[in-house]
């Protein structure tokens, strides 16, 4: 660290728990020569806390999105799946009708032959 002179910092967990950043600095005397270091600490364990805390309730977040887009494209199938049957059976209703209202034209000239 002395030899590059560069200002080196990291964030350390105590035993206890705590968390800290240190930043570890060189001296530097009146007359602008290196004759040491300084180490500073600085508490960060609230941000640590707050930190694990946001963390997890993004992985939360990300998990419900994951399945409720699981869950949309599960609606989506089934509303096309819906939309083919619905097609089916109105083509279908529609045949019906069709032939009823033939069967009705047919019995309708039967009855009129009759008379």
């Amino acid at each position: 660290m002395l030899r590059s002179l560069a200002v080196h910092e990291r964030q350390v967990s105590a035993r206890d728990g705590r968390w800290f950043t240190v930043r570890i600095m060189p001296y530097r005397t009146q007359d602008d020569r290196i004759d040491g270091v300084v180490i500073t600490f600085v508490e960060i364990t609230a941000a640590k806390t707050m930190e694990a805390t946001l963390h997890e309730a993004l992985s939360v977040l990300q998990s419900r999105f994951t399945d409720q887009t699981a869950e949309l494209d599960a609606a989506r199938t089934l509303e096309r799946v819906l939309q083919k049957a619905q097609t089916v059976l109105e083509k279908h209703l529609a045949d019906q009708t069709a032939e009823l209202r033939q069967s009705r034209a047919d019995l309708h000239k039967e009855q009129e032959r009759k008379t």
